[in-house]
């Protein structure tokens, strides 16, 4: 049975774009996932902010379509690296990226991960969006400093999801699903929704 934490939309509106890229990882194809992972996240960006209802073309615009490009790319990036790193080599599932543009009840981007985690890794990182999503980021982001420098956290700080929630209030929300098909497996989507002020 599925757990959502979080701000999560289950079911996305059926009259609306969503763009979504697929990673297969399988380590013989002797290419690095890692190396397209920014060029991804800034195409989603490029298509995402194409979707805004704002007037993008006019010079006043240009510097907010600018942040906004880069704040859905921040995002789509850091979804993207924790769920590449993550995922279960042993699977043969891909790694998914995704995004749609919300327009109601306010502009909303929201950018969605999709990967398949060893069943010891869904559970830590189900704890660590428990504490984020009841701690004061501040305080958290000093603790995940100081403990992202032991051997025991090399590689899961979590400082990009509170980069996320605590310099761009974008949501964050995610759904973890055991794959009855493969055993000691989780589905993990996770997802971040940012508000748009539209011009």
């Amino acid at each position: 049975m599925s757990q959502i934490l979080g701000d999560f939309v289950e079911a996305f509106p059926a009259n609306h774009h969503v763009l979504e890229l697929r990673f297969t990882l399988a380590m013989d194809q002797g290419k690095n996932p890692w190396n397209n992972q920014l060029l991804s996240a800034h195409f989603l960006a490029d298509y995402l902010a194409a979707l805004l209802p704002m007037e993008a073309n006019t010079p006043a615009a240009e510097p907010a379509v600018k942040d906004i490009k880069g704040a859905i790319a921040y995002i789509a990036n850091e979804l993207l690296e924790n769920a590449i790193k993550f995922h279960a080599e042993q699977t043969s599932n891909t790694v998914r990226l995704g995004g749609l543009v919300l327009s109601k009840p306010e502009a909303t981007v929201v950018i969605f991960t999709t990967n398949t985690a060893a069943q010891e890794d869904a559970q830590k990182f189900q704890v660590f969006f428990q504490t984020l999503l009841a701690s004061d980021l501040d305080e958290l982001y000093i603790q995940q400093v100081e403990a992202s420098t032991t051997e025991d956290n090399l590689g899961g700080s979590g400082l990009g999801f509170i980069t996320i929630m605590n310099d761009y209030q974008a949501k964050v929300g995610c759904e973890l699903t055991p794959l009855l098909a493969q055993p000691e497996t989780v589905r993990v989507t996770t997802m971040a929704q940012l508000k748009i002020q539209c011009l």
